[in-house]
């Protein structure tokens, strides 16, 4: 069977734009180059922002993890990262959260190709610190503080005179809970003597105290 003249010439066109749009697809595969992705609060949602370099035309989607669990897919459709360069968490869990991209396109080609971090800015509760264990105690004691927002944190001892020994944390601490330890030390790394001593927890303009008894 031949062609004739008209019919082989469209079907060159034919094959010419099925190779251009083979090729056109092909280039929409590449990955692209995705900087700075970062999340921020803002009256309670959180926001993703990032750049591109280099971009072609690729749709993407938004995962969340909170505290270790499972990623999930975030009802947000299909984005385009190269002309969307935002997107809104309207509904964040408390607490610390994970964000990840993910190119979606072919199964089995799709790609992780971003991801943050977010602390927690505030869980519901108040300022506490659990009961020492132990207590009495030689030579260690520990208890666990609550902290309701992130910011800077403070935990110290205090004699019976109200003189400071021992500073254990000050640093910024997420929302949550927090393990802490005293070794019946001040802070030179000598021994204190037996006797009731104080800790004192503050955080945000609030405080919380607790007693210790040492006993050697």
């Amino acid at each position: 069977y031949i062609l004739d003249y008209e019919t082989d010439e469209a079907y060159q066109r034919l094959s010419e734009r099925l190779t251009a749009v083979a090729l056109e697809m092909s280039d929409q595969s590449v990955a692209i180059e995705i900087t700075n992705f970062e999340a921020t609060r803002d009256n309670g949602v959180v926001v993703l922002t990032w750049n591109t370099h280099d971009c072609r035309s690729m749709p993407v989607e938004i995962y969340r993890s909170h505290s270790g669990s499972p990623r999930e897919r975030l009802p947000s459709g299909l984005l385009d990262a190269c002309t969307t360069v935002t997107f809104v968490d309207g509904d964040p869990p408390a607490g610390s959260q994970q964000y990840w991209m993910k190119t979606s396109g072919v199964p089995g080609e799709e790609a992780w190709i971003a991801h943050t971090v977010i602390a927690g800015t505030e869980v519901s509760g108040n300022l506490s610190i659990s009961a020492l264990e132990p207590n009495p105690f030689n030579p260690r004691t520990s208890f666990e503080i609550f902290v309701p927002r992130s910011g800077r944190v403070e935990v110290h001892i205090y004699d019976q005179m109200g003189r400071h020994i021992r500073n254990l944390l000050d640093a910024p601490l997420p929302a949550g809970n927090r393990r802490i330890t005293w070794n019946g030390d001040d802070d030179e790394g000598r021994e204190v003597p037996s006797g009731m001593y104080l800790v004192r927890v503050r955080a945000q303009d609030h405080q919380v105290m607790a007693k210790a008894l040492l006993l050697r």
